[in-house]
Parts: C-alpha cells; structure tokens; sequence
C-alpha cells in the first residue's frame, strides 16, 4: 500500500480500509513526500495529509522495510490516523540496523527500498506531524534486535492501542 506524491502534487483527503497482504515482500504501508523539482518553476513542494488506513492485515512481511511515513523536513506528511492494523514480520534485524542514519533522499522517486534496512522494524516514521494510531499489533516470528517503531522529528504523535515488544524510540533530526 503505497501513496507517493512529488513534484507539488497534493495528496489528500484518502481513506483505504479492509485490506489483507500476505507474503509482502517490501514495507506494507509507504507514505512518502519527496521534492525532485521536476515542475514548472514556482511551484511549491509536495503535501501529504487527511489519510486514514483502516483494518489492514499483513503477514510474512520481508524484515528489511518497516511500515514507513516520511515527509520531509520542511513539508511534514500530516494528519494520518492509523486503526486496527496487524502487521506480522519475519524478523532477523540486527543492533547495526537499529542504529542505522536513513538518508532523506529528498530528490529521489519514491519507493519503499529507497532508504534502505529501516531502523525499526514495525513502524518508522519521519517528518511527520498529527499521526494518530487506534490499535496496532506489531509482531515478528523471529526475534528482531531493532526497536518495533521508531519516530524521528513526529509532532502530534497519539498513540492508544499499541501491542509491540519494547519502546518507542523517539530520535532528534540529524
């Protein structure tokens, strides 16, 4: 499940609900902002916002991508609520992993490997701002070394019903 914008698009006002991945083989849920600068001259950077993913169920999840909502650190994806979402990994991660400086890639297309292993395994979030979370049940069938979810420059972050080994890892900008 990916929503992608660039290149000034707006993005907004989408509700996706009752879905079941099984087998997924990149991040299961991707929201992305990014800035290639490929419109015309004055246009402004890319929005994100009004999101709602409902009842959504993934197992088998590839362990390298995490979940992953990542604006930008000038155009914050915002206003994203999450509920009864199920995500179940393979797990494997390593301590290297959680330690792990994603680059922004604030020109590139936006795809889910484009960051790279994710330093959480379950939920990574960066540049974000209103992310409301009603139930999210993180799991792996193997152990995994990184946190379950890891937020970075989030702001009006609510979280309610989290089922997840461990802490959340709350990590300044770099």
């Amino acid at each position: 499940l990916a929503l992608e914008s660039v290149d000034g698009g707006v993005l907004e006002n989408v509700a996706i609900s009752n879905l079941t991945m099984r087998d997924v083989t990149t991040a299961p849920i991707f929201l992305r902002l990014g800035d290639r600068r490929r419109a015309p001259p004055g246009t402004g950077v890319a929005q994100l916002r009004g999101v709602t993913i409902s009842n959504v169920e993934a197992t088998g999840i590839a362990p390298a991508l995490a979940a992953t909502i990542a604006g930008l650190p000038d155009a914050p994806v915002e206003d994203v609520h999450l509920s009864g979402i199920r995500l179940h990994y393979r797990g494997g991660g390593s301590a290297a992993d959680a330690e792990r400086v994603v680059p922004e890639e604030r020109a590139t297309y936006p795809e889910p490997s484009m960051f790279g292993t994710t330093p959480a395994w379950g939920l990574y979030v960066r540049h974000a701002r209103g992310l409301r979370i009603d139930g999210l049940d993180l799991s792996t069938a193997t152990p995994d070394a990184r946190p379950a979810v890891h937020l970075e420059n989030a702001h009006d972050v609510s979280v309610s019903g989290l089922r997840a080994p461990g802490e959340i890892v709350r990590r300044a900008p770099v």
